[in-house]
């Protein structure tokens, strides 16, 4: 199947160029040609089908023509090793909880999908090194890096709001290790956001690194959120409560409505949508004004819908042909205060036992105030409660517990890069961590094919600079070793400065010598020493990374910071 840009100015691709692209050159998002509706036998029977069944069904319409049937089915399955039950709250309003996955939000399936999927096509095509990027408000983090954690040949990289995510939330992705970066912005998540897009459409850094996003930008993000949409209607089925379904999406980034509103394509028999925001409510000021007018996001306690530019929104404008009259027919919204959302968790907990996070609670409150006479609500519940412990807790007066699957999150312990919002910084990051990552590709090679990787891939320009004044002190040409070989590494510091022992460089220097080299400031991952430092111009300067390689010693100088 054939992909198009929203925004209409970029060539068409393969579903494969569009999971590994995930952006358009011309910053649209991706479309598919076709939404391929299901046959009205597929829908007589879907309460028959289980979950995985019924998933496979829908991700055959999506991604059949692209990827073998064993191949999409063991996908499917394996993404889908959690139930998704519906469950009643009132007479006429169910919850359907989408936190029993690893991580225990809605999307461990668009991440766990996602992960499978972009293995596959790296495999495919013999791809080394594939450089995930995500922004998060919350949730999104966790589950993408959880999915693709250990996965080889991709390297995450998670961009979240320093301060504006819960400590359950972070823990989930900074405390992961192996292939997981976690970068912790001075900014908002839109600044986060901004960075991501930002980085797909500088040319130098996509033509040094293969960059994809596991954001709900990415069709194998969104699309897959389609499936628990049809098993939620195949569970009313079998309620008896089929006829007039109302879905009520808590809405952010709005991917996860967008899933929604493909599956009504599809034939879904779902009457209509709500779309619930917290005060950052630019969709609901569409529906009433007809002008998208997105703002800087104000922090809420319902945080992953703190968005003031929803990405998916260009592809809800595209679906309806850029209707306005056509989206509120089958769309309406809602839009609560952090003081509606706090009432409606302390009433829902106190009247029916059922205790709802801040998200699904903006969820219910929309369908109590909305549902017409003889409509069927169900809202999605998109986080255990237990994320928001401090912000629940507070607002019942009472403790919850916590699953074991959060307080094993909770023992880890937190390793982040903090990063400004400026984008030079993370161009900066990028490009030296893509060095590492080429270089640990090669870190089991044989020695010979060691050596020959390092004569063959000089140092960018930048490090070049800090690798003049080391390679003369090594009285080495970059011919001879563009990257810095040490024998043995033994050094001490004295307030960000290096002292040379005997064996540094494994020749003989004075360690009493005073080092003419630029004071370093040194950023090991793994081996984090913190010490910092400036050239004589007063730039700091970093070491990117120290590798232990056959009892030997690499030093792989970063770029200036």
């Amino acid at each position: 199947m054939q992909y198009y840009s929203t925004n209409k100015q970029a060539p068409d691709v393969t579903l494969e160029e569009a999971v590994v692209k995930g952006l358009a050159a011309d910053k649209g998002l991706f479309m598919p040609f076709t939404i391929k509706p299901l046959p009205q036998e597929f829908y007589d029977s879907i309460d028959t089908l289980g979950f995985q069944e019924i998933a496979y069904r829908v991700a055959d319409a999506f991604f059949g023509e692209d990827v073998p049937a064993d191949t999409l089915k063991q996908i499917v399955y394996d993404t889908l090793s959690f139930d998704v039950p519906l469950v009643k709250v009132t007479e006429n309003i169910y919850s359907l909880e989408l936190f029993h996955g690893p991580t225990l939000a809605f999307k461990d399936v668009g991440g766990r999908f996602m992960a499978r999927l972009l293995g596959y096509f790296i495999r495919k095509e013999g791809k080394k090194q594939v450089n995930v990027l995500v922004a998060t408000s919350g949730d999104t983090g966790s589950a993408v890096a959880n999915g693709f954690l250990g996965v080889e040949g991709i390297h995450v990289y998670v961009l979240y709001p320093k301060g504006k995510v819960s400590e359950i939330q972070e823990k989930q992705f900074t405390t992961l290790g192996q292939n997981i970066t976690a970068l912790e912005v001075d900014g908002t998540f839109d600044d986060c956001q901004a960075l991501v897009k930002a980085a797909f459409m500088d040319k130098e850094l996509n033509s040094r690194l293969q960059l994809t996003s596991a954001n709900s930008i990415n069709v194998a993000r969104f699309l897959p959120q389609a499936f628990y949409y049809f098993y939620a209607y195949a569970q009313l089925k079998r309620a008896g409560k089929a006829a007039n379904a109302v879905i009520c999406v808590p809405s952010g980034n709005f991917g996860n409505i967008t899933a929604g509103l493909f599956g009504k394509r599809m034939g879904l028999p779902i009457k209509r949508f709500i779309a619930s925001n917290n005060r950052n409510d630019i969709f609901y000021q569409y529906l009433q004004t007809g002008v998208y007018a997105p703002r800087p996001s104000v922090a809420t306690i319902a945080n992953a819908m703190d968005v003031g530019d929803p990405s998916n929104f260009a592809r809800v404008l595209d679906l309806y042909g850029g209707s306005h009259a056509a989206i509120s027919a089958e769309i309406s919204g809602a839009a609560y205060t952090d003081e509606q959302i706090a009432e409606t968790v302390k009433n829902v907990w106190t009247d029916e036992h059922y205790l709802l996070d801040p998200h699904g609670a903006c969820g219910f409150r929309a369908l109590q105030e909305g549902l017409q006479p003889g409509e069927t609500g169900v809202f999605l519940e998109t986080a255990h409660p237990a994320k928001f412990k401090d912000t629940v807790e507070n607002i019942i007066g009472e403790a919850i517990q916590i699953p074991e699957k959060l307080q094993a999150f909770m023992r880890g312990e937190k390793k982040s890069l903090p990063m400004s919002k400026d984008f030079a910084d993370f161009l900066r990051l990028l490009l030296a961590c893509g060095d590492v990552a080429a270089l640990e590709q090669a870190w089991m090679w044989e020695e010979a094919q060691f050596e020959a990787f390092l004569r063959n891939n000089p140092p960018t320009q930048a490090q070049q600079v800090v690798l003049s004044e080391v390679a003369a002190r090594l009285k080495l040409t970059p011919m001879e070793h563009p990257w810095v070989y040490l024998k043995e590494l033994q050094a001490s510091f004295d307030y960000g400065k290096i002292k040379y022992t005997e064996d540094y460089y494994d020749i003989d220097m004075n360690p009493a010598a005073e080092p003419t080299a630029p004071e370093w400031k040194v950023y090991f991952e793994g081996n984090f020493w913190g010490h910092s430092g400036r050239d004589r111009a007063g730039v700091e300067i970093k070491l990117n990374k120290h590798f232990d390689w056959a009892g030997h010693h690499w030093i792989i100088p970063a770029v200036y910071s």
